[in-house]
């Protein structure tokens, strides 16, 4: 399995359990660049755009996570 595909169905399973959708992605992207194991070619999928739709209908339309902290 490619790594984009397997991204995406963690993405998807981290949103049924209530998660946010790429919070590997963002764990991993908050380390020290010389740091991150990310992939460094863009390579859209669709099925990423949709796990994002997914999310934003069990949120009823919300973007925000509940626990998450906000900005001031």
């Amino acid at each position: 399995m490619d790594f984009a595909r397997r991204t995406v169905e963690i993405a998807r399973r981290n949103v049924e359990e209530g998660g946010r959708p790429f919070a590997t992605f963002y764990g991993e992207f908050a380390k020290e660049y010389r740091d991150r194991r990310l992939p460094t070619r863009h390579e859209p999928h669709e099925a990423a755009v949709d796990v994002y739709r997914f999310r934003q209908d069990r949120n009823g339309g919300d973007r925000r996570v509940v626990a998450a902290p906000t900005a001031r």
